[in-house]
């Protein structure tokens, strides 16, 4: 069903009121820029299932940017007004997600609304009966999808959001109240609770992240399962808590099948990782595995055409598969899907192995697969891992031991969303998580990173866009 001409936020400015003087080529380049940042976000919501919206430029001072049937258009006095400032791109981001947001959330009956209610615009509301109340929920619930989708796609865009609406009501001198839709007031109040919400969304997402690279599966499900349980989803989210459920199951999984590396999304897995837990777990294998094949297809109803989940379901299918028959359907459909020939190698190595076939051929067929082929046919014996030796890696962060155990907290706040809790503090320019009792997350600056460990120990930390983590394990 279309989305008939919905108008999420009519911007309004006196470019007069501000005197940053945008010249040609800068207002080309924040063109590009703005482009590359609604792209960005349409990304971090990963959700195909809709046709995504177009998005258009107008030389025109009316409405400022609107969102129509299948487009979003921004004016080019809201590009001059904000082209060449500090944070111009988390500024415009706001403007973007949150006009995305109703899109997604479909919020089709708010039919020619806008934000700021000029004259000419307010004859034109159209609110098909809704109350007062569900348009600021609306506003509400497109508030928090826009900062955390905005934020996982590396934007901040609630923590500019309250200076961008105070410049377009300054600037046109709109009326700070109306009978028909919320406040000024109380849109910022919105704005300043739903940016609390959305950075604890968008760091849960991060620590599940981490979590995951880590090899703590049952822990990085949790974390993903949360965001769910806040009715955020994306290709991405549904791919990764697949992986987590994926990987919990291969690791407590004593099927030979398990023993093998398989060609996942997860670079830093290894056959030392899959091993700690193994049989540890009242668990059953196949119970996580078929789950995660249900998030990998949910990911796919998402976005058809996202090839992480794509490759990760006919890893869950290979698993499940109970014969070598099974397993050669299962490769027929890899060899007719659009993964990589690499990765379609990868499997057929894992097969040969599977089926006893002869060493020779096995290494034949590996040469042409990726670097999962090398290490499957390579001794588990011949891979030497170092391990960093947790506490000297304490020592050098300066963090101070106790004698029951690691006390790291300086007035830690405590995290607590959909029963999900954990504790947070900062030491030494050190954030902190405190996962479980017997899992500590630690996110290092750059600085102390390439100042203080070597290349070897450089090893045991993981990356991600947003920083660099250790994780001390109790043991």
């Amino acid at each position: 069903m279309k989305i008939k001409y919905l108008l999420v936020i009519v911007f309004l400015f006196n470019s007069s009121a501000f005197s940053f003087e945008c010249n040609e080529e800068d207002f080309l380049n924040a063109k590009i820029k703005i482009e590359e940042i609604f792209n960005n976000i349409i990304v971090s919501i990963g959700n195909k299932s809709l046709l995504e919206p177009e998005l258009h430029f107008i030389d025109e001072e009316r409405r400022g940017a609107y969102l129509s049937e299948e487009s979003i258009t921004v004016e080019e006095k809201v590009i001059k007004l904000f082209c060449g400032e500090e944070n111009f791109e988390d500024k415009i981001a706001f403007i973007l997600a949150h006009e995305l947001a109703h899109y997604y959330l479909q919020h089709g009956w708010m039919i020619d609304t806008g934000l700021s209610f000029a004259s000419e615009v307010r004859k034109d509301l159209r609110y098909r009966n809704q109350t007062y109340e569900e348009v600021k929920e609306a506003e509400s619930q497109a508030d928090i999808y826009a900062g955390f989708y905005g934020l996982i796609a590396g934007y901040n865009v609630l923590e500019h959001a309250e200076n961008t609406m105070d410049r377009i009501y300054e600037s046109y001198g709109f009326p700070r109240s109306s009978k028909h839709y919320p406040t000024y007031n109380d849109r910022i109040k919105i704005i300043n609770d739903k940016k609390v919400q959305a950075e604890k969304l968008a760091n849960i997402f991060e620590v599940a992240n981490v979590l995951l690279k880590f090899g703590k599966y049952s822990l990085s499900k949790d974390y993903y399962e949360t965001i769910l349980k806040s009715k955020f989803n994306s290709r991405e989210i549904y791919n990764n808590l697949g992986l987590s459920y994926l990987m919990y199951g291969i690791s407590i999984s004593d099927d030979d099948k398990a023993k093998l590396l398989y060609p996942v999304y997860l670079d830093e897995q290894t056959r030392l990782d899959l091993a700690k837990t193994r049989g540890s777990s009242p668990d059953r294998p196949e119970k996580m595995i078929e789950k995660a094949h249900d998030f990998f297809e949910r990911s796919n109803d998402l976005d058809p055409n996202y090839l992480p989940s794509k490759q990760n379901k006919f890893v869950s299918k290979f698993l499940l598969a109970n014969s070598s028959l099974e397993r050669e359907n299962v490769l027929n459909q890899i060899e007719l899907s659009d993964l990589n020939n690499e990765i379609k190698n990868d499997f057929k190595v894992i097969h040969a192995i599977l089926n006893k076939v002869k060493p020779k051929k096995i290494k034949k067929i590996a040469q042409k697969g990726s670097y999962i082929s090398q290490l499957n046919i390579t001794e588990l014996d011949n891979i030497e891992e170092k391990v960093v030796n947790q506490d000297e890696v304490l020592d050098i962060l300066e963090i101070k031991k106790e004698i029951d155990g690691y006390v790291l907290f300086a007035r830690p706040d405590k995290i607590t969303i959909k029963g999900l809790t954990y504790h947070y503090s900062v030491i030494n320019d050190i954030e902190f998580y405190e996962i479980d009792k017997n899992n500590y997350l630690f996110k290092i600056p750059e600085k102390i990173y390439n100042q203080d460990f070597s290349e070897a120990e450089k090893k045991s930390f993981k990356t991600t866009p947003s920083g660099i983590y250790y994780l001390y394990t109790k043991r």
